[in-house]
């Protein structure tokens, strides 16, 4: 029963969302925050992910980041 609440709520978390790679989830969050930026922000968050985070986390699902 707490689980239709919290999907009532819109506050349900599918736990097969934290099987989702790190790199997935990164491509898709620069593409969604990016019209929101300015050009030089985005890449400044890309190069980011691509010499920092990816190199190290890519292939890691996300509950493993927790």
């Amino acid at each position: 029963m707490e689980q239709e609440a919290l999907i009532r709520r819109n506050l349900w978390l599918d736990p097969r969302d934290g099987e989702t790679k790190f790199e997935d989830f990164a491509e898709e969050w620069l593409a969604a925050v990016s019209p929101r930026l300015e050009l030089n922000t985005v890449a400044k968050y890309r190069s980011f992910l691509d010499n920092q985070l990816l190199p190290q986390w890519r292939a890691w699902p996300l509950v493993g980041l927790g």
